[in-house]
C-alpha cells in the first residue's frame, strides 16, 4: 500500500493527467485532489467515504484553494505600480503555499475514516457537486491507469497536483 502524497506526486507527472486534472479543475470546478484521492483509493482498493470526502474537499476548495490559486494567477497580470520581478517573486510564495495547501488536503483525505468499500474513480466524480462529464473521468483514468506508469513511477518531478508554473 502507498501513501497518499507519493502517490500522487508520481501520477500527476504522468502523460495526459496533468492536463486532465486542470481542464476538470478549470472547466468542471472539481477539486484536483478529491480526484487524485479517488483515483489513489481506487488503485489500491481501499474503502473510501465520498460524502465525507466531498463534504472536506468542496469546503476546501471554496475557502482555501481557489482563492490561493486566483491570487496567483492574477499576479500574472499586468499591475503598472508593482514590478514585474516583484509579482514573479510573491507569484512563487503563492505556488509554494498552494502546494502546501494541496498536501494538507491529500493528507486529510486520507486520513478520513474508511468507507464501506472500495469505489471507482467515476463513482467519486459523479458525487460532486457538479459532476464532470464522464468522458473527462474518462480521460483521467486513462492517464492514471496507463500501463507504462503501473508501478508509481511518474515522468520528472514537476509541479504538485493542480499547480500549473
Amino acid at each position: 500500500m502507498t501513501d497518499l502524497w507519493p502517490w500522487a506526486l508520481a501520477a500527476y507527472p504522468r502523460p495526459g493527467v496533468e492536463a486532465a486534472c486542470l481542464a476538470l479543475q478549470d472547466e468542471h470546478g472539481v477539486n484536483v485532489c478529491y480526484l487524485l484521492w479517488a483515483a489513489w483509493g481506487e488503485a489500491e482498493a481501499r474503502p473510501l467515504d465520498l460524502s465525507a470526502a466531498v463534504a472536506l474537499a468542496e469546503a476546501w476548495e471554496a475557502k482555501v484553494a481557489a482563492p490561493l490559486r486566483a491570487a496567483r494567477r492574477d499576479l500574472t497580470s499586468d499591475w503598472a505600480c508593482i514590478a514585474p520581478d516583484r509579482r514573479t517573486v510573491l507569484r512563487e510564495k503563492l505556488k509554494q503555499l498552494e502546494l502546501s495547501a494541496e498536501r494538507l488536503l491529500l493528507e486529510s483525505l486520507a486520513a478520513l475514516p474508511p468507507g464501506r468499500g472500495p469505489v471507482t474513480l467515476a463513482e467519486a466524480a459523479a458525487l460532486w457537486p457538479a459532476p464532470p462529464p464522464p468522458q473527462s473521468i474518462a480521460t483521467l483514468n486513462v492517464a492514471i491507469t496507463n500501463p507504462v506508469y503501473a508501478e508509481g513511477v511518474g515522468g520528472p518531478q514537476g509541479d504538485a497536483p493542480g499547480v500549473r508554473s
